[in-house]
C-alpha cells in the first residue's frame, strides 16, 4: 500500500512537472510554425508583387517593341534624321509645281484656251519633254553638279509662275504647248535628283529614305489639290499659289544645299585618308 501510494505521488510530481515542458514546447514549435507561415506568405506576396511588375514591364516592352517594329513608325522614324528633314521642303515644293500643271494649268490655261481634248496633247508634250531633258540634265548634274541643276530648275518654274499670272490667256497652241514642255523639263530637273540624292545619303536604309519621299510628295499633292478645290482654279488660286512658291523654292534649295555641304565635307575628310563612318549624319 506504502509502495503504491509511492508510485501515485511520483507519477503526478512528474505529470505535472513535465506539463509546462510538454506545453512550453508545443508553444515554441507552433510559434516556430506560424512565423514560417508568415514569411512564406510574405516571400510569396513579394513574389507576387515582383512578378505583377515584371508581367507590367514586360507587356510595356513587348507594346514599344511591337510599335517600333511597324512600318509607320520605321517610315516617320528617319524624320529626325537632319539629312531627310533637310530634303523635305524641296520634296514638297516638287510635288506642289507637278500638281499646279496637272490640276490648274490644264484647267485653266489649256482647256479653257484650246478646249479639253488638247488636254492630251499637252501632257504629251509635258512627258516627252520630261523624257528628252533627262539625257541633257544628267550631263548638266556630272559636269556642274547637282545644285546647278537645281538653281536652273528653280529660274524656270518662277519664271513660268510669274508668267503664268501675267500672262492674258489667248488661244495660241504653240504658247500653251511651249509651256508645257518647259513644265516638264523643270520636273526632269527636280524628281531624278532628289532620288538619287536620297540613294546617296542613306546607301544603307534605301527604304524608308524613299517612303519618306512618296510620303511628302503626297502630302505636296494633297494640300495643292486640296488648295484648288477650296479655292476655285482661277487666277486668284494661281496668286496664291504663286505666293507661296516664290519665296518657298529658295527656301527649299537652302535646306537642300546644306545637305550638299555636309556630304562635300564628308568626302573631302574622306580623299585626305581619314578614317570615317560611311555617309555620317550631318
Amino acid at each position: 500500500m506504502a509502495v503504491f501510494g509511492a508510485l501515485v505521488t511520483l507519477g503526478a510530481i512528474c505529470m505535472f512537472n513535465l506539463r509546462p515542458v510538454i506545453f512550453s514546447a508545443d508553444s515554441k514549435k507552433r510559434n516556430s510554425q506560424g512565423q514560417s507561415a508568415n514569411a512564406l506568405l510574405n516571400k510569396n506576396t513579394d513574389s507576387l508583387d515582383e512578378g505583377g511588375a515584371g508581367l507590367r514591364e514586360r507587356k510595356a516592352r513587348t507594346l514599344g517593341q511591337r510599335v517600333r517594329s511597324t512600318v509607320a513608325y520605321n517610315t516617320l522614324s528617319l524624320i529626325s534624321n537632319p539629312k531627310m528633314y533637310r530634303l523635305i521642303p524641296i520634296i514638297f515644293m516638287s510635288a506642289v509645281l507637278k500638281s499646279f500643271v496637272y490640276g490648274d494649268f490644264n484647267h485653266f490655261f489649256i482647256a479653257q484656251c484650246i478646249g479639253t481634248s488638247q488636254v492630251g496633247y499637252a501632257m504629251a508634250c509635258f512627258g516627252g519633254a520630261n523624257a528628252l531633258s533627262n539625257v541633257l540634265v544628267t550631263k548638266i548634274a556630272v559636269r556642274w553638279g547637282r545644285p546647278t541643276v537645281y538653281i536652273i530648275g528653280i529660274t524656270l518654274a518662277v519664271i513660268m509662275v510669274i508668267f503664268s499670272n501675267f500672262w492674258r490667256k489667248q488661244p495660241s497652241q504653240g504658247i500653251l504647248f511651249a509651256m508645257s514642255a518647259i513644265w516638264g523639263m523643270i520636273d526632269a530637273m527636280w524628281n531624278p535628283q532628289i532620288c538619287s540624292f536620297l540613294g546617296i545619303l542613306f546607301p544603307t536604309d534605301p527604304e524608308r529614305a524613299y517612303a519618306n519621299y512618296n510620303l511628302f510628295n503626297g502630302l505636296g499633292f494633297t494640300v495643292s489639290f486640296l488648295t484648288s478645290s477650296i479655292l476655285g482654279t482661277s487666277y486668284t488660286t494661281v496668286f496664291i499659289k504663286s505666293g507661296l512658291v516664290i519665296p518657298g523654292l529658295p527656301l527649299a534649295f537652302l535646306c537642300y544645299y546644306k545637305n550638299e555641304l555636309e556630304y562635300a565635307r564628308w568626302r573631302q575628310l574622306e580623299r585626305e585618308g581619314h578614317e570615317l563612318v560611311e555617309n555620317p549624319t550631318p
